[in-house]
């Protein structure tokens, strides 16, 4: 079941600088009790789309009119651009969709306990007593790997360690039983073993709550261990999207080979660590044609005037180049 459709998401932010395009024309699914994981380098538009799905991108945010976001709930579907107001927004912002950030520390208020956060939220978005919402509270702290929740319910979230603290975000945003979570570089700040427990506490999650998750991250190994499918993003557009098993063994753009080839090897511990060459381009510099010739190793004079179009390489597997397709089909 087809859980949130974006469907040609265009994004732009009146700026003193001018006008600039954030997104570009992204489109993607995330079904029921699945993973899409959202890739892409620093600046390249994940996090302002992942924003889009709630509406919580600041007030000189511009959506074009084709730009459509569906949320489809069993009580029918919900145009979430078209929603206004704080009551019609909740829906999307703690109520069907919630959203687990990169840093706990600048999500929790420090001076107020992490149980009372969540009670909070709790008596927002269901009706509930205060003992209700703190029983479902402390249950879900327990069910999100947190020993003794409830002492850890009357903790702040200074006196967490960081691991501990994703957990309790994480069990704040599933305590309201979303149907979309959106997890925004959720591991990024935690070390590896970390990281580890909270890639599979993200599995359980899907297996026992058959919810869908859209999964941010610039770690393609994360996304490895962790998505269905993927969506690459490069400076606000996707440029290839397929199944992970596709997109990690057969990368057909140059940019998803160079995320590929940037990531340190540990079985060839002397082989040199192969970077993307350049930086993105600022977004009010955006290039013509496709937005990432200037940087490509096989762009030709096409890649600067033309832009490409999304080409079918496999059943499950989409990518936007002009030289791959060219060459794909001549094979």
């Amino acid at each position: 079941m087809t859980l949130l459709t974006v469907d040609n998401l265009t994004l732009k932010f009146d700026t003193d600088e001018g006008r600039i395009t954030a997104v570009d024309g992204v489109s993607f699914e995330v079904n029921a009790g699945e993973v899409l994981g959202l890739v892409g380098e620093s600046g390249s538009g994940k996090s302002v789309t992942a924003k889009s799905l709630m509406k919580l991108n600041p007030g000189n945010a511009i959506y074009t009119p084709e730009s459509k976001i569906t949320l489809s709930l069993e009580e029918g579907d919900v145009d979430v651009l078209s929603l206004k107001g704080n009551k019609a927004l909740r829906v999307v912002r703690g109520g069907a969709v919630s959203m687990i950030f990169q840093e706990p520390m600048a999500s929790f208020a420090p001076a107020i306990t992490i149980g009372a956060q969540m009670v909070e939220q709790l008596m927002l978005h269901k009706t509930v007593t205060k003992k209700e919402a703190k029983a479902i509270s402390v249950d879900m702290l327990e069910r999100v790997g947190i020993s003794d929740a409830a002492k850890r319910f009357d903790q702040y979230a200074f006196e967490l360690s960081g691991g501990m603290r994703q957990r309790a975000m994480i069990a704040m945003a599933l305590s309201t039983n979303p149907k979309l979570l959106i997890a925004d570089e959720p591991t990024t700040a935690l070390d590896v073993t970390i990281q580890a427990q909270v890639i599979d506490l993200m599995k359980d999650l899907v297996a026992e709550f058959h919810m869908g998750i859209l999964f941010i991250t610039h770690d393609l190994g994360v996304i490895a261990q962790t998505a269905d499918k993927v969506a690459v993003m490069y400076l606000g557009k996707v440029i290839e999207y397929g199944s992970v098993r596709e997109v990690i063994r057969t990368p057909v753009h140059p940019y998803t080979q160079g995320l590929i080839n940037a990531i340190p090897k540990l079985d060839d511990l002397d082989a040199e660590l192969t970077p993307i060459p350049g930086d993105i381009p600022s977004p009010l510099e955006r290039p013509t044609g496709c937005v990432f010739h200037t940087r490509c190793p096989i762009a030709e004079p096409v890649c600067s005037q033309q832009v490409p179009e999304m080409t079918a390489f496999d059943t499950n597997h989409t990518a936007a180049c002009i030289v791959a397709a060219r060459q794909r089909s001549a094979a």
